[in-house]
Parts: C-alpha cells; structure tokens; sequence
C-alpha cells in the first residue's frame, strides 16, 4: 500500500526530529520517576573533547534512576552501566602512611539489552479541517504521555522483580538478602510476622508500619555475608533513601499511632529537591512517596500456578486467602538504570486517499535492576498487607 507523508514539501527529516525530541521531553517532564532519575554523563577532556576513561559524575551514580542516553553504536544492541560500589576501607590515622593503604575505586559493570517499542495514533477525516502543525503537536502530548506511562510502569515493574506485558522486561525475583514480608501488629508494638518470602500466616493485620520502614533502612546500611551496603542518595550532607509505598500502605502508615505521635510534635516541612517533591512523609531519613503503580496481589493461601500472577508475585509464596498484599520498594542509588538510545522515530503518513494521517513513535530502550554479587544492588522489597476503604 503506497503512503505519502503529510507535507511532503514541508516534512523533512529534521522537522520529524524535532517532533521526536519534544515528544520524549514531554515524556520525561510527565513521569514519575523523573524526579528520581539523574543522566549519566561521561568524563570528558576539556581540551580535546574525548571521554576520559568513560567515568560517571555524581548526578547519574547519585539518583535512583540511573539513565545513559549517550548510545551512538550503529549495530549493537547492550549499553553497559558503571555501578559504583562503596568502599569499606577505614582510612590512616595522624602520620600514618597512606600510600600503600589506598582503596579501589570500584565499578561494576552491568549491561543491559536494548529493544525498541513503538506506537501510533492516527486521525480519520480530520486532515483538511485541522493544520498538519496541531495534528502533531497533539500527537506529541499523546504519545508523550504514552512514553512517560510505559516508562514509569517499566521501572517499577523491574525494580519489583516482575516482567512487563510486551516482553522486553523478564522476572527477575528479589535476591534474598533484598525481600522482607510482614507487617506491624494492630498494638502497634512491632512486627507480627517478618520473614524473606510471603506466608500463608501473612494476614490483614500485618499492615505497613514504621517498623518495616525501619527494618528496610537497617538492611540497606548494614552490610552481610555476600552484599554490602546499599548506597543513600546524599543532599546536605545527610544520607535519604527513598521507599514507594501504595496509598493503602500509607493509609496504615498515617493512621498508625507513632506516625500520629510524632506529627502532633513537628510536621515535615519539605525540602526544594526533586527529592522531596509530592513526598507524603519523610521518616528516619526515608523519603515515602504515595505510588498508585505499586503492585499488588490477592493471596489465594497456595500460590495457584494458575492463576499467576493474580495471587502471589513469586512461585510459591503465597498469602492467606483473600488478603490484600502490595509490594512496597525501598530504593538507594541506581536502584534502576534505564538505557535509551538517542536516535528516536517520528514517522508521518497519509492513507486511504488522504483520509487518515497517522503518526508512529519508537524508543529504542532497555530498564534493568542492576545486581553486584549475586544481590539486588539498590532496592529492597517489602510485601504487607492493606485494607482497602
């Protein structure tokens, strides 16, 4: 079937460029991880222009969302992150030497496969009445907030180990150094039951609660045998991590009698980073953000294989039937990295004797949850139960 662009006397490729970048800053300035995620940006010889050596600056290895949009290769298809792990090292005292005594800058390499993802909106009679100018930029806030949806969806289903409808995300369960279960018992006095996978005694009392942000911080600082210490986001000098809980999660949260207590005393008052933009609570040094996308389950008591992924997010690791459990994430830096490729399509067609115009959007992209030794590297998960209203 022969198409012909929109204008084809004022439709060049550059034009169509343009269209693709805006698009993509749509995207960007409508997601909600945007405030979460800083650019990998690589060393460069201010003399010469050349990479030097190909090292991160802060702003990417210091956000939650690492994103690398630098790939320019023409055939391959893996961008490699640099994951900065930390050192343990204590350092020499007075006249001591150091020389001899330094500690490795570490980075561990990640790579992650880049796929392409496209999608199209068309108008059906409308060419001769509306400007090709407001076809596109309304395409352009369409397909831009498509980008920013499936984008946001993508990170949070990598950073909970679960695999994206499209195929181009795969399970990848929690490493078990990285996944609690549990939540606060109706006296508010501690745990009811916490434990590295779901259970059938995990039941609707076992609610999101200070405890269990608590618990996740202390597992995230504290290293053990086999991973290390989760990395903070650092501002101000003072370490945050940041933990995205369901609005029924907080729901428990704001009731619970601590979280009362301590806001009748002093009310956070926020902070000018991204950081603490639309944060509903700030705890112990933990940014909590309310996130409608976190996932949830209705435990069935069994783990129906089939019925997955209805009623538990791993094989096996089930909740008491008919109880509500949402996956809460509890992220440091590069918890996610996100990998797209600069070159994005903006294609423009007519069809059916002019009658329909059409416009398609590509992004080529990859998101992963970063590992080092086997353990997931920024993230922990922490599965509760909620009562719904």
């Amino acid at each position: 079937m022969a198409t012909t662009p929109f204008d084809s006397s004022n439709n060049t490729a550059v034009q169509q460029e343009a269209y693709a970048k805006k698009s993509w800053i749509w995207a960007q300035e409508n997601m909600f991880f945007n405030k979460f995620s800083g650019k990998t940006i690589k060393s460069v010889d201010s003399r010469t222009g050349k990479k030097m050596g190909g090292i991160e600056v802060a702003k990417g290895t210091q956000s939650v969302v690492t994103i690398d949009d630098t790939f320019t290769s023409k055939s391959g298809d893996t961008v490699n992150f640099n994951i900065l792990a930390p050192i343990t090292g204590s350092g020499v005292v007075d006249d001591a030497e150091l020389e001899g005594n330094e500690q490795p800058l570490t980075y561990y390499d990640f790579d992650t496969t880049l796929h392409q993802v496209r999608n199209a909106v068309e108008v059906r009679g409308m060419a001769k009445q509306r400007t090709f100018k407001n076809i596109r930029e309304d395409a352009k806030d369409v397909l831009g907030n498509w980008q920013a949806q499936y984008l946001d969806t993508k990170i949070l289903l990598a950073a909970s180990g679960l695999a994206n409808a499209d195929g181009t995300l795969s399970a990848n369960a929690p490493s078990s150094n990285r996944k609690w279960a549990g939540g606060g018992k109706a006296d508010g006095t501690g745990f009811e039951t916490l434990a590295s996978n779901l259970t059938t005694s995990l039941d609707a009392n076992n609610l999101m609660c200070p405890d269990a942000i608590e618990v996740c911080k202390r597992k995230a600082m504290i290293p053990g045998s086999g991973y290390g210490k989760m990395r903070p986001i650092m501002y101000k000098g003072q370490p945050y991590y940041v933990m995205l809980v369901h609005p029924y999660q907080f729901k428990a949260l704001r009731n619970h009698t601590d979280v009362q207590d301590a806001l009748k005393d002093a009310w956070w008052r926020g902070e000018k980073n991204p950081l603490f933009s639309g944060a509903s609570l700030v705890w112990d040094g933990v940014i909590i953000h309310e996130c409608e996308k976190i996932e949830t389950r209705l435990g069935d008591a069994t783990g129906t294989a089939s019925l997955v992924p209805t009623t538990y997010f791993e094989l096996a690791d089930a909740a008491a039937n008919g109880v509500y459990v949402a996956r809460a994430l509890f992220l440091g830096a590069q918890a996610v990295v996100l990998a797209k490729c600069k070159s994005m399509s903006w294609v423009e067609e007519k069809r059916d004797y002019n009658n329909i115009a059409g416009i398609s959007i590509g992004l080529i992209n990859s998101v992963e949850k970063p590992e080092f030794n086997s353990e997931d590297y920024g993230v922990i998960n922490m599965d509760t139960a909620y009562v719904g209203d």
